[in-house]
């Protein structure tokens, strides 16, 4: 737990280039974008396909903002609503996180621990969630972790991939697999993969 907690990734600033694929039940895209965060401030990203913007979002602590360019639509909603309509986890916190590939706690005191063959296995529950992390037995880097939400229903699971040092010697997943399913949402699988990054630089918001 403790390697767990000193291996996440600390930036005030990022700024990556990412290649993406979205996937439901009813679609699968391929993307290209670039994303801006600034700790428990903002996310700003746009999405690219066939060389052409089209869509472009800011999240801040309370709020998203969404610009469709091809269908000349825009959206302002709470997170808060976003979150009961498509029962998504939907708070600036747990969205960083899942950007730095930093792992989300969710309040378990107690965690049992499981040694496997190639990984630690740490899990524990409360009365709403069971959460587990493995963890790779030689370098302690988090490969993957799953939520199983009873109050909710709802299940995420995110796979961390392709380990690297950044300049400031930080351990940084360049490719994450999120995989989730609710009765909202059915299943859903987005692929992020990270060609460029760069840590603690105050950025332009545009």
């Amino acid at each position: 737990m403790d390697a767990l907690i000193k291996n996440q990734v600390k930036a005030e600033w990022l700024e990556a280039r990412v290649k993406l694929r979205y996937a439901d039940e009813y679609q699968s895209l391929r993307a290209s974008g670039t994303i801006k965060m600034r700790k428990d401030s903002l996310i700003w990203m746009n999405v690219k396909a066939l060389g052409f913007e089209v869509g472009r979002a800011l999240i801040t602590p309370d709020s998203i903002f969404v610009l469709y360019r091809l269908q000349r639509e825009y959206m302002a909603e709470s997170l808060d609503y976003v979150e009961k309509t498509y029962n998504i986890p939907a708070n600036l916190t747990t969205l960083q996180s899942l950007i730095l590939g930093n792992p989300l706690f969710f309040h378990i005191i107690e965690f049992n621990l499981e040694k496997k063959e190639l990984s630690y296995h740490l899990f524990g529950r409360n009365d709403w969630m069971e959460s587990h992390y493995f963890l790779n037995n030689a370098d302690l880097t988090l490969q993957k972790m799953n939520f199983d939400d009873f109050r909710d229903d709802r299940k995420v699971d995110m796979q961390l991939e392709n380990y690297t040092q950044t300049s400031d010697n930080q351990n940084f997943s360049y490719f994450r697999r999120l995989e989730l399913s609710s009765e909202q949402t059915g299943n859903i699988s987005v692929e992020i993969d990270f060609t460029r990054i760069d840590l603690n630089t105050p950025k332009n918001i545009n």
